[in-house]
């Protein structure tokens, strides 16, 4: 059955440092896109910007993912992969911090730019990393996990941004949510020697 296929890539990510440290990797590296929440208040509050603004702010991420995309074919042959991994989700968790920072519209669109850059490297490498070293009777098993942690982690990254914005408002929120990831992430290249020493 479709659970129970599931359940066994679950099974096997836990049992092998590498894949199973990626895929946490990148539920913690989901839960930093639950920013856009944040963004509406924030561009209405404290940039006091109005919706074309606001519109081109969204399309920050986009654009600072453009150069990482197609410059990305150095990460076939990258040695410390793994590293890589964990300093992508950092660089995508200090563009936040960079927003929350300074206020201003032009480095908001920056940090967003550095989170857009950030993530669509580490997505990259990530899935890279699970395609290599998953074997093949396990590969669309935990293809399905890899789904699960991007809907999952999305929509948890979300409910806190939205939780903490509430509590200390939307610039604080941003700066507390980027710093926040950079913790985590900091804890789990720590915890993950398997994913951190993992050279392809």
């Amino acid at each position: 059955s479709p659970l129970r296929s599931i359940a066994s890539g679950f099974t096997y990510a836990a049992k092998d440092s590498v894949v199973g440290g990626t895929l946490l990797v990148g539920f913690c590296a989901m839960m930093l896109t639950g920013w856009n929440v944040l963004l509406p208040a924030y561009a209405s509050q404290v940039l006091h910007a109005g919706p074309a603004a606001t519109g081109l702010l969204y399309s920050a991420p986009a654009v600072g993912a453009l150069p990482g995309s197609p410059t990305s074919g150095w990460t076939g042959t990258a040695r410390r992969g793994g590293l890589i991994v964990f300093l992508a989700a950092m660089i995508a968790s200090a563009g936040l911090i960079g927003v929350g920072a300074v206020p201003m519209i032009a480095v908001t669109f920056l940090g967003l730019a550095a989170h857009g850059f950030g993530r669509v490297l580490g997505d990259i490498l990530r899935y890279a990393v699970i395609q290599t070293e998953t074997p093949e009777e396990y590969r669309g098993r935990v293809a399905g996990v890899w789904g699960a942690q991007i809907s999952t982690g999305s929509a948890a990254g979300a409910l806190v941004a939205g939780a903490v914005g509430a509590a200390v408002g939307p610039r604080e929120a941003f700066l507390l949510y980027g710093a926040g990831g950079i913790v985590v992430l900091a804890v789990l290249a720590v915890a993950l020697k398997g994913l951190r020493t993992y050279s392809s």
